[in-house]
């Protein structure tokens, strides 16, 4: 019974002492370890569906959709996806010429800029929006549809610049 009890406190102790070093935050560090490739600087390119791509050049890829918040990742580490985050931001600020930050996970909502509303030839009104989404209305300003890209606030913004164009002829 001793014996027992001297074991299960020195089982206690041990876990008292390792405990606290495995729960610390303080060796938790988001930036690469000196010394450590980081496969070099990311490069962002936009696909005609408005999504951005992020690659590598020692490989591995991130995903981001038009409004630029990540999808997915292959073959990086969690430096790199945030890394990479970092990179689609910029690419999105240059395209928008705007340094604007919505304050949902601090991108700037929609590329920044305003709709384009462009007449068709067979009468319909085609709303080109900053991040690559387009949506249609019909001559007489209603909803006829958008494209996959499209958000809530960004359909919200296309009506408001159908309305606004409407006024204006």
């Amino acid at each position: 019974m001793k014996h027992n009890t001297l074991t299960v406190a020195f089982g206690i102790a041990l876990i008292g002492l390792a405990l606290p070093s495995c729960l610390s935050d303080d060796s938790y560090n988001p930036q690469p370890t000196p010394g450590y490739p980081t496969a070099g600087t990311p490069r962002v390119r936009q696909v005609q569906n408005g999504s951005f791509i992020v690659a590598y050049p020692g490989g591995g890829t991130a995903s981001f959709n038009p409004e630029g918040q990540f999808l997915k990742q292959s073959d990086l580490t969690p430096y790199q996806v945030r890394e990479a985050q970092r990179a689609v931001d910029a690419y999105r600020r240059e395209q928008s010429g705007s340094d604007h930050h919505s304050g949902q996970g601090g991108y700037p909502h929609g590329g920044g800029g305003a709709p384009v509303v462009r007449p068709r030839s067979d009468g319909k009104l085609e709303v080109q929006m900053p991040a690559g989404g387009v949506v249609l209305y019909d001559q007489n300003g209603r909803f006829i549809q958008k494209g996959a890209s499209v958000t809530q606030r960004d359909l919200g913004r296309a009506n408001r610049a159908v309305q606004s164009y409407l006024r204006e002829q």
